[in-house]
Protein backbone atom coordinates (compact mmCIF):
# COMPACT_ATOMS: atom_id res chain seq x y z
CA UNK A 1 0.00 0.00 0.00
CA UNK A 2 2.87 2.38 0.82
CA UNK A 3 4.49 1.77 -2.56
CA UNK A 4 1.22 2.21 -4.47
CA UNK A 5 0.42 5.45 -2.67
CA UNK A 6 3.98 6.69 -3.20
CA UNK A 7 3.73 6.01 -6.94
CA UNK A 8 0.19 7.07 -7.78
CA UNK A 9 -0.94 9.68 -5.25
CA UNK A 10 -0.01 13.37 -5.17
CA UNK A 11 -1.20 16.31 -3.12
CA UNK A 12 -3.85 18.42 -4.77
CA UNK A 13 -3.37 22.06 -5.66
CA UNK A 14 -4.83 23.29 -2.38
CA UNK A 15 -2.64 20.98 -0.27
CA UNK A 16 0.66 21.45 -2.09
CA UNK A 17 1.80 24.40 0.01
CA UNK A 18 2.46 27.96 -0.92
CA UNK A 19 -0.13 30.59 -1.69
CA UNK A 20 -3.31 29.14 -3.15
CA UNK A 21 -5.57 30.98 -5.54
CA UNK A 22 -8.31 32.90 -3.72
CA UNK A 23 -11.27 30.81 -4.86
CA UNK A 24 -9.49 27.53 -4.19
CA UNK A 25 -8.47 28.48 -0.66
CA UNK A 26 -11.98 29.55 0.31
CA UNK A 27 -13.49 26.37 -1.19
CA UNK A 28 -11.11 24.24 0.86
CA UNK A 29 -11.82 26.12 4.09
CA UNK A 30 -15.56 25.82 3.52
CA UNK A 31 -15.43 22.02 3.13
CA UNK A 32 -12.78 21.26 5.76
CA UNK A 33 -15.16 21.35 8.77
CA UNK A 34 -17.34 18.72 7.06
CA UNK A 35 -14.26 16.54 6.57
CA UNK A 36 -13.32 16.89 10.24
CA UNK A 37 -16.80 15.95 11.42
CA UNK A 38 -17.02 12.89 9.17
CA UNK A 39 -13.51 11.76 10.10
CA UNK A 40 -14.29 11.95 13.81
CA UNK A 41 -17.53 10.05 13.20
CA UNK A 42 -15.66 7.26 11.39
CA UNK A 43 -12.94 6.69 13.97
CA UNK A 44 -14.48 7.76 17.27
CA UNK A 45 -18.17 7.27 16.55
CA UNK A 46 -17.98 3.90 14.82
CA UNK A 47 -15.02 2.85 16.94
CA UNK A 48 -16.83 3.07 20.23
CA UNK A 49 -20.16 2.03 18.72
CA UNK A 50 -18.61 -1.36 17.92
CA UNK A 51 -17.64 -2.00 21.54
CA UNK A 52 -21.12 -3.15 22.53
CA UNK A 53 -20.06 -6.81 22.58
CA UNK A 54 -18.47 -7.40 25.96
CA UNK A 55 -16.31 -10.32 24.81
CA UNK A 56 -14.95 -8.57 21.72
CA UNK A 57 -14.89 -4.92 22.81
CA UNK A 58 -11.14 -4.28 22.46
CA UNK A 59 -10.81 -6.37 19.32
CA UNK A 60 -13.74 -4.60 17.67
CA UNK A 61 -12.25 -1.20 18.50
CA UNK A 62 -8.87 -2.18 17.04
CA UNK A 63 -10.46 -3.66 13.92
CA UNK A 64 -12.55 -0.53 13.45
CA UNK A 65 -9.39 1.60 13.42
CA UNK A 66 -7.69 -0.87 11.06
CA UNK A 67 -10.64 -0.97 8.67
CA UNK A 68 -11.05 2.80 8.74
CA UNK A 69 -7.42 3.53 7.92
CA UNK A 70 -7.13 0.80 5.30
CA UNK A 71 -10.39 1.55 3.53
CA UNK A 72 -9.59 5.27 3.23
CA UNK A 73 -6.30 4.45 1.53
CA UNK A 74 -7.89 1.74 -0.60
CA UNK A 75 -10.66 4.11 -1.74
CA UNK A 76 -8.17 6.76 -2.82
CA UNK A 77 -6.24 4.24 -4.92
CA UNK A 78 -9.40 2.69 -6.40
CA UNK A 79 -10.96 6.02 -7.19
CA UNK A 80 -7.90 7.13 -9.13
CA UNK A 81 -7.65 3.84 -10.99
CA UNK A 82 -11.30 3.63 -12.06
CA UNK A 83 -11.51 7.30 -13.00
CA UNK A 84 -8.43 6.72 -15.16
CA UNK A 85 -9.98 3.62 -16.76
CA UNK A 86 -13.23 5.36 -17.65
CA UNK A 87 -11.58 8.58 -18.83
CA UNK A 88 -8.85 6.79 -20.77
CA UNK A 89 -6.04 8.80 -19.17
CA UNK A 90 -3.98 7.62 -16.23
CA UNK A 91 -2.44 10.22 -13.98
CA UNK A 92 -1.63 10.55 -10.31
CA UNK A 93 -4.56 10.87 -7.93
CA UNK A 94 -4.75 14.33 -6.41
CA UNK A 95 -5.58 14.18 -2.72
CA UNK A 96 -7.65 17.06 -1.44
CA UNK A 97 -10.40 17.57 1.10
CA UNK A 98 -13.09 16.43 -1.35
CA UNK A 99 -11.58 13.00 -2.01
CA UNK A 100 -10.73 12.55 1.68
CA UNK A 101 -14.35 13.23 2.61
CA UNK A 102 -15.54 10.75 -0.02
CA UNK A 103 -13.04 8.20 1.31
CA UNK A 104 -14.40 8.69 4.82
CA UNK A 105 -17.93 8.04 3.61
CA UNK A 106 -16.73 4.89 1.83
CA UNK A 107 -15.07 3.78 5.08
CA UNK A 108 -18.38 4.35 6.83
CA UNK A 109 -20.10 2.01 4.39
CA UNK A 110 -17.48 -0.67 5.03
CA UNK A 111 -17.80 -0.21 8.80
CA UNK A 112 -21.56 -0.67 8.59
CA UNK A 113 -20.95 -3.95 6.77
CA UNK A 114 -18.40 -4.88 9.42
CA UNK A 115 -20.99 -4.34 12.14
CA UNK A 116 -23.02 -7.21 10.67
CA UNK A 117 -20.23 -9.77 11.03
CA UNK A 118 -18.72 -8.38 14.24
CA UNK A 119 -17.40 -11.13 16.50
CA UNK A 120 -17.70 -13.84 13.85
CA UNK A 121 -14.80 -13.11 11.50
CA UNK A 122 -11.03 -12.94 11.78
CA UNK A 123 -8.92 -9.84 11.00
CA UNK A 124 -7.82 -11.37 7.68
CA UNK A 125 -11.42 -11.96 6.65
CA UNK A 126 -12.26 -8.37 7.58
CA UNK A 127 -9.41 -7.08 5.39
CA UNK A 128 -10.61 -9.16 2.43
CA UNK A 129 -14.15 -7.88 3.01
CA UNK A 130 -12.80 -4.32 3.06
CA UNK A 131 -11.01 -4.79 -0.25
CA UNK A 132 -14.10 -6.24 -1.93
CA UNK A 133 -16.61 -3.80 -0.44
CA UNK A 134 -16.02 -0.87 -2.77
CA UNK A 135 -18.84 1.65 -2.82
CA UNK A 136 -19.30 3.88 -5.82
CA UNK A 137 -19.89 7.39 -4.59
CA UNK A 138 -20.93 10.37 -6.70
CA UNK A 139 -18.32 13.10 -6.96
Amino acid sequence: MIILIGLFVRYGESAAGGPAPEGLASAMWNSYPLYQDVHVMIFVGFGFLMTFLRKNAYMSLALTFLIGAFSIQWFILNEGFWVGVFNGSFHAVEVDVKILTSADFAAGAVLISYGVVLGKVSPLQVMVMTMLDRRVLPQ
